[in-house]
């Protein structure tokens, strides 16, 4: 494992700024710096935080380095202070005190890194500061593509979700309406007429819609076929409604797709926001129900909410007494989706995914019913089921098969805090089953790591003792500090599927090798996951991914992974085989 990015380019004429007003730490650090590789680069020393801001308002700094304890500014003012004054500067805290609560709020606010004085040395203060700078400048290619659905242009879930989050509390008073649209049968023209056809006639389908509203409205791609539109500042639901139809007019003209012109079907849902104290989440089903009473009229065509349906908080009561019957009645299912080995080209595991199957029979997808198991507690019962059905299932492939799969299992947060009582059914189930531990991986989010350091890295100790695999999931959407990837027991991270669609792009790509190259730099093993087409794999293999998952390879099923079948793995090998040369990006 490497010591540290040592590749970072520094401008030469750039300068550390130090902000310490102890003679004798500021000399200990100085002296540190001046003997690493950091030692061609001046260093300007200040005492106080004013004196500092002013500094980054006048000079060119390529990192800040703090301590918590200012003369006019105590603990987290500094970070606050500093994070404002230069946004785009790496920051580093040192810290005397070891207080991890605080040093971990200070990586929330915005810094990189933090090194306790007491162990301080040349060695790791140069490689907090590469590592600093790699990450601010990966968070800042990051935070460039977090709001753009690369294919489109177009805003994209997380943007809208956003904005809706930030709007829906003066909607009721402003005026506005939040639309989905739907586009019916594209999965048809994927399959007539190629993936390329298919994300042609989505660019073609936006730039329509951008013509049909305000430069002020927001349309986002929410993934796939699906879009939405929000209104701002609109009183009048007519307006909204001529909006909605100009919408309608313009993807009912056909779309000229290679030799062929295309004609699209949309399904537009309309919900007004007239009432305070609406949610997002009654918003956004009032839109979806309306969604879909469009498409039972036949599409082409917009449907306005109008209440008829059950209010989405008199059906979680229903949904949480369903929830409670699952367990009783095996409505609860794990879907298996295959993990491929990109250095063998091998089956290496699965990951293990929660579904419900409701009363009428309908499968739900977590975003459905996960947020009700938590707050009702179900979650405990549930997890632990998951837990011990994929242990059981994976043993009996390994079996099977003569190989040595791993299976991954989500953590929610809700299970995590669990402690002891998640640490115990855990040991209890590896027993029972008669797994190796090591076969087992459990997946948290990255923000969990930052909640509670204390009970965070004890029960991360308890699951290192059992020999179990910990994962990293959707690495990069959130925060996370380097030196807690390095003291929690981890072993894997997984690239968030919205950075493997950002492949698309050449900043995409370059984002996503920036989190490959991090993880590996860590000595981890990197995961992506929602690899979809031959391009993604192409760009996952380039940038030296381990391990992919996704649609490409199989969707997630109940019934053991076809790749340990000849048959399937010939399917594998043909699969990877057809990456030569696709790794096609656009600027």
């Amino acid at each position: 494992m490497a010591s540290g990015p040592q590749d970072v380019a520094i401008d030469g004429s750039a300068a550390i700024l130090l902000l310490e007003d102890n003679p004798g730490d500021a000399t200990l650090v100085q002296k540190h710096l001046s003997r690493s590789l950091l030692g061609t680069h001046p260093v300007t020393r200040v005492a106080y935080l004013r004196e500092a801001i002013e500094a980054l308002r006048q000079g060119k700094f390529f990192v800040v380095i703090t301590d918590l304890w200012l003369p006019d500014a105590t603990g987290l003012e500094a970070v606050r202070g500093l994070a404002a004054a230069a946004p785009s500067v790496p920051l580093i805290v040192l810290s005397g005190s070891g207080d991890e609560a605080i040093a971990v709020e200070a990586v929330k606010l915005g810094a990189q890194d933090y090194l306790l004085k007491q162990r301080l040395n040349r060695y790791d203060l140069e490689r907090a500061v590469r590592y600093a700078i790699e990450r601010k400048r990966t968070e800042q290619r990051l935070v460039q593509l977090a709001h753009i659905d690369t294919l489109t242009g177009l805003a994209n879930r997380a943007c809208i979700w956003d904005k809706i989050e930030h709007a829906v509390s003066r909607l009721a008073r402003s005026g506005g309406q939040l639309m989905l649209l739907d586009l019916d049968h594209f999965k048809a023209v994927n399959d007539g007429l190629g993936h390329d056809a298919g994300d042609e006639l989505l660019r073609q389908v936006s730039q329509r819609m951008l013509a049909c509203v305000r430069q002020c409205d927001t349309v986002a791609r929410l993934g796939g076929d699906e879009f939405a539109i929000l209104l701002e500042d609109v009183t009048d639901l007519r307006a909204s409604l001529r909006v909605a139809s100009r919408l309608v007019e313009a993807l009912a003209e056909p779309i000229a797709l290679r030799d062929a012109e295309v004609a699209i079907v949309g399904s537009l849902g309309v919900a007004q926001c007239s009432t305070p104290g609406t949610s997002v989440e009654q918003l956004l089903k009032a839109a979806d129900l309306a969604m879909y009473r469009a498409k039972e009229g036949g599409g082409n065509t917009y449907y306005v909410y109008d209440g008829e349906e059950p209010a989405p908080e008199t059906q979680r009561p229903l949904v949480a007494a369903s929830l409670r019957r699952g367990l009783e009645t095996r409505a609860f299912h794990l879907h298996y989706q295959p993990q491929v080995d990109l250095r063998t080209g091998r089956l290496i595991g699965v990951e293990a995914l929660l579904r419900w199957r409701r009363p009428d029979g309908s499968l739900a997808a977590p975003s459905d019913f996960i947020t009700v198991l938590e707050e009702t507690g179900l979650i405990g019962p549930v997890g632990a089921w998951a837990i011990r059905d994929a242990c059981a299932r994976l043993r009996e492939w390994r079996a099977m098969s003569g190989t040595d799969l791993r299976v991954a299992v989500n953590l929610s947060a809700r299970q995590f805090k669990e402690g002891h009582a998640l640490v115990r059914v855990i040991g209890d189930v590896l027993d029972e089953v008669g797994l190796p531990p090591s076969a087992l991986e459990l997946e948290i989010t990255e923000s969990l790591l930052m909640r509670d350091t204390l009970e965070t890295t004890r029960t991360l100790s308890a699951l290192k003792s059992l020999g179990v695999r910990i994962a990293i999931d959707d690495f990069g959407t959130g925060y996370s500090s380097l030196a807690y990837l390095r003291k929690f027991s981890v072993h894997v991270l997984k690239v968030d599927r919205s950075f493997v669609e950002a492949c698309a792009t050449r900043e995409g790509k370059a984002v996503a090798g920036a989190i490959i190259d991090l993880g590996h730099r860590l000595g981890l093993e990197v995961v992506a996951e929602g690899v979809e087409t031959v391009q993604q794999l192409a760009c996952m293999r380039r940038e030296r991914c381990d391990i992919v998952q996704g649609y490409l390879f199989a969707r997630p099923s109940a019934d053991p992974p076809r790749a340990l079948t000849e048959e399937g793995r010939e399917e594998v090998r043909r699969i990877l085989e057809s990456d030569a040369g696709a790794d096609g990006t656009s600027k």
